[in-house]
């Protein structure tokens, strides 16, 4: 028989407050859900099926399903990014002028994920400035790059060794999330 651990009220909540966060999280295959979601219900509509029957007495339209991904999306997309927030990766870049700076970038967010690639938006800290722009990672051609909100142009990057392995994590994440997708058509 197993042992029975008496708790305090204090206790469960520290260890309840310990936890939310990984019970919370989603993986890439999760997420690609709520994306498919939508992509069924525009499927069902433009097939002529409007309502979807969930059992006797209950039915949806699709066009609500669509609704309420639209509207999940964004929080099921700070639930998939919540292990990486306090992150911090590092890279390479090459300036135009061809010396190498450090790149830092914390992920806030996503701001496409389709067609191979995945456009992360943070905080970018190219060589010693704090700039605009976004990360994108084309899953194609297996590239890296940051791109310059003001002249558009776009830097490769290497991830440094000491933040690749968390980096390669996300990456994997992301590549499930595209490969989990029902195709647009």
């Amino acid at each position: 028989m197993g042992k029975i651990h008496i708790l305090r009220v204090d206790e469960l909540n520290q260890m309840i407050e310990n936890n939310l966060m990984k019970i919370n999280e989603i993986d890439g295959k999760t997420l690609s859900c709520v994306a498919n979601v939508s992509i069924d219900a525009m499927n069902n509509i433009q097939s002529g099926q409007e309502i979807k029957k969930i059992n006797k007495e209950k039915s949806v339209t699709y066009d609500s399903q669509i609704t309420k991904a639209d509207e999940l999306y964004p929080r099921a997309v700070q639930s998939f990014l919540n292990p990486y927030k306090d992150l911090q990766f590092m890279f390479f870049a090459y300036k135009r002028l061809g010396n190498v700076v450090h790149l830092l970038f914390s992920v806030k967010n996503i701001k496409k994920l389709s067609d191979g690639q995945a456009i992360l938006s943070g905080d970018v800290v190219f060589g010693n400035e704090q700039l605009n722009g976004d990360i994108v990672v084309d899953f194609i051609n297996n590239k890296v790059f940051y791109k310059h909100k003001s002249n558009n142009y776009k830097y490769t990057l290497e991830p440094d060794r000491r933040t690749s392995e968390q980096w390669t994590f996300l990456l994997d994440e992301l590549q499930k999330a595209l490969n989990s997708r029902i195709d647009r058509g």
